[in-house]
């Protein structure tokens, strides 16, 4: 009684900002454009402000925070789906009976509810950690010397102690959620940046 929802592998070239080639990356991700939800149902997740972006690291600067950045692995992944949902098996993949299909007890790539469940999980890791969420942005926290921002599974982090961060990341490990850490902050989201002599 359930519709089993195609899936597609995805690869792709992630890159630094000057173009040059960081990691390949290859995964399954749901169809979900052929997914159905009820009309008054959220699907979306939040995703930082442009303009908050721009005053994290201006300020982040200004008053000499340390600032990194944080990479989910395989963010989505990480969430339970609480919807029972099926997949069909992917290209490549045979199981022992014909008919066979696969059920997603975690989210996956491609679902329309990836997103907003996951982003959903690490407001709660957040806020069990300590950070208090903005009330102009759902995607800024804060707590004592320290601020976070975060699209979709991009984590932006800023701290006056640099131990704070490792204490941060440490934290948000042992409720669960793996992460990496990557360079500068001037490696969010294609954002490029020098730091002058002046500030």
């Amino acid at each position: 009684g359930h519709k089993i929802i195609s899936c597609t592998w995805v690869f792709c070239l992630k890159r630094y900002p000057d173009g040059t080639p960081k990691k390949h990356k290859a995964r399954i991700c749901l169809r979900g454009d052929l997914m159905e939800t009820k009309d008054d149902e959220k699907t979306y997740s939040p995703v930082v402000s442009p303009i908050t972006i721009r005053l994290f690291l201006t300020i982040s600067k200004y008053i000499s925070y340390t600032t990194c950045t944080f990479d989910f692995s395989n963010a989505f992944v990480q969430a339970d789906n609480p919807r029972e949902t099926y997949m069909h098996i992917p290209r490549g993949f045979l199981g022992d009976k014909p008919n066979q299909c696969l059920q997603l007890l975690k989210s996956i790539y491609g679902s329309i509810w990836a997103p907003r469940l996951f982003y959903n999980l690490a407001r709660s890791v957040f806020e069990k950690i300590g950070l208090v969420k903005s009330d102009v942005d759902d995607c800024l926290f804060y707590g004592k010397n320290l601020f976070v921002i975060i699209y979709v599974d991009d984590l932006g982090v800023a701290a006056l102690d640099p131990n704070d961060i490792d204490k941060l990341a440490s934290d948000i490990e042992a409720h669960g959620l793996k992460l990496t850490k990557e360079e500068s902050f001037a490696e969010y989201l294609g954002i490029k940046y020098t730091d002058l002599s002046d500030g």
